[in-house]
């Protein structure tokens, strides 16, 4: 999503008009995708001694001040107030200033606008400084990651290229052989800005790929831990080893999370998130998500209360799911850091128009506070307040900063305040539209018990890795079926063309032929036998993100789990086809 927003930034310096314009909707493109505050230029003055700057062109967020016509900010000294950013810029070296720690003057400057972090990136042509790029941070300090500085060199890099060419078009007695190759060097500029722009794109393509990869290493033996206690825990074991594995088995349960925020927050970074709108109850969704911490609750003596407003609309469009999992991280949260007392959860409605409001949500605890200080950075991915809170209290430090993305990518927003020793109230705006009642389907029912009505089915489990396969066949004869198993793609189609089967649960990653491959060729097979009924093909795989789930389905497959699976979610669909009617095959 950045690397085509700057594409678009480039193609903007390319259009007619005057230099300047184009310039400042160029810069509003790159401050919007970074979600910088303001963004500029400056044009470095090459006759001033001692060498100076000057600020040409400026975009700033909503209630961002201007400071283009600030006279403080023309011919401004490098020696005296940027000591030590001339030298960096000069060499093509962004430099990255965080307002605790600049000198006297900037940093009176960076105060007086409000600013907590500035990058600035150098507009070279050749080994001369034309100029740079600023952006500031005005709401908390700010980490700038290699590959965004990369993103804002190319970006610096483009806009050099159309300050050269609108220099050439502005002096109309050059010599056109100085024209020629002015405008080579501008069309130069620009080409390696789009190769830097198409570089990030693969750098952010194998960021992704790494990402599927560690998913499908890590899930995979977490999926034998994870399953294999959780069949145990099924058995009629002494208390002392059943405390054991339960044990076990919330460990795996906090490191499938974490797994889980870290795919999540990288989905955000690379705008792969997708949302599921659909009709929903908010009441439903903060009491469910209260429930979920019972036991916690119960042990350290907390109780939560749940506040609905009279304004409150029942029945809403939202994604239920992100919006539990902001609740949970926040409830979750709140339930962690406090000892004794309270937890209250608070909903009310701002009305926007008949059909919009804000939903505004506080998620107020008891708990040990947070220092003032340390506010602006508590959504900061991996941050804790203290050093101390985190081995005291544990954690990645994703949760707040998951909550603020995703709200963030909703169009809402999230802030804090905090007492230390006393607790903390953190507030979210997020804006939703209203659904008629008989949208909002019935609430979800828990599992109901085994069904002894049920057809028998002719099972097939494929998986390379022999744990996951022996844990799938035990779940299986656990819930009373028999099952044939295949340790690969090649030995699943042989023996689906040999006799028709129900229900194939299929690996996906496998060497030689993997589970979608597999899925083509049987379908194939089905095909070329007009009485042969279909098999249901569900994919089990580690890789949990989105476009694989599409693979799978695009393939022929009719459902997707991810590992680890859980007991629940296999005998769903064990019911779900042993209930079809008549045999199959």
């Amino acid at each position: 999503m950045r690397m085509r927003a700057l594409a678009d930034a480039l193609g903007v310096l390319q259009e007619p008009g005057g230099y300047l314009e184009r310039t400042t909707r160029f810069l509003a493109i790159v401050g919007g995708v970074t979600g910088a505050d303001r963004a500029y230029y400056f044009k470095h003055n090459l006759d001033a001694d001692p060498p100076t700057c000057s600020q040409r062109c400026e975009w700033v967020r909503d209630g961002i001040s201007r400071e283009i016509h600030n006279q403080t900010l023309q011919h401004i000294s490098y020696e005296s107030v940027l000591p030590g950013a001339l030298s960096l810029l000069s060499v093509g070296s962004p430099c990255v200033i965080a307002t605790p720690n600049a000198t006297l003057p900037l940093k009176e400057i960076l105060e007086e606008q409000g600013i907590k972090t500035l990058v600035l990136i150098p507009m070279l042509a050749g080994s001369t400084l034309l100029g740079f790029i600023g952006l500031d941070d005005c709401r908390s300090e700010r980490s700038w990651g290699s590959e965004e500085l990369e993103l804002l060199r190319a970006a610096a890099s483009g806009l050099t290229g159309a300050l050269l060419r609108a220099r050439v078009e502005a002096d109309g007695s050059a010599r056109s052989a100085e024209v020629g190759r002015s405008r080579r060097v501008s069309l130069s500029l620009m080409e390696d800005a789009q190769r830097a722009v198409a570089a990030a794109e693969e750098a952010n393509r194998a960021k992704s790929d790494f990402l599927a990869m560690m998913s499908h290493e890590i899930r995979t033996p977490l999926n034998g831990v994870i399953g294999f206690t959780e069949l145990l825990l099924g058995e009629d074991l002494p208390p002392r080893q059943a405390e054991m594995l339960a044990t076990i088995q919330s460990c795996g349960g906090s490191l499938l999370a974490l797994i889980n925020d870290i795919l999540d927050l990288s989905k955000i970074e690379s705008g792969k998130l997708a949302f599921d709108v659909v009709p929903c109850r908010l009441q439903d969704c903060v009491s469910e998500v209260a429930a979920a911490f019972e036991p916690t609750l119960r042990d350290k003596n907390l109780s939560i209360h749940q506040v609905f407003s009279e304004g409150l609309p029942g029945h809403v469009l939202a994604d239920d799911k992100r919006l539990r999992q902001i609740l949970f991280n926040l409830i979750g949260n709140a339930v962690k850091f406090t000892r004794a007392g309270s937890i209250f959860v608070r909903l009310s409605a701002e009305a926007v128009s008949e059909a919009r409001f804000f939903l505004v949500c506080e998620v107020e605890d008891s708990g040990i506070g947070i220092p003032e200080e340390d506010l602006d950075t508590i959504f900061d991915a991996f941050a804790h307040a203290r050093n101390v809170t985190h081995r005291q209290f544990g954690g990645s430090g994703l949760g707040l900063a998951i909550v603020r993305r995703l709200l963030q990518a909703m169009g809402g927003d999230i802030s804090a305040r905090s007492t230390v020793g006393k607790g903390s109230v953190f507030t979210f705006r997020l804006p939703l539209l209203l659904a008629g009642e008989t949208d909002v389907p019935a609430p979800a029912r828990s599992l109901p018990p085994p069904r002894e009505d049920l057809r028998p089915l002719r099972l097939l489990a494929v998986d390379d890795v022999p744990t996951n396969l022996r844990l799938l066949a035990g779940i299986l004869k656990k819930l009373g079926c028999e099952v044939e198993q295949a340790s690969d793609g090649h030995e699943a189609v042989e023996m689906a063309r040999a006799r028709a089967f129900d229900l194939i649960f299929m690996d996906i990653l496998m060497p030689a032929c993997d589970g979608v491959e597999a899925a083509l060729l049987i379908r194939e097979i089905e095909r070329a036998d007009p009485l042969r009924e279909p098999a249901y093909i569900v994919a089990l795989t580690a890789d949990a993100f989105a476009e694989n789930r599409d693979r799978c389905l695009a393939a022929g497959m009719d459902d997707f789990l991810t590992k680890p699976v859980k007991v629940a979610s296999i005998r769903a669909v064990v019911e779900k086809v042993a209930g079809q009617s008549g045999p199959v095959g």
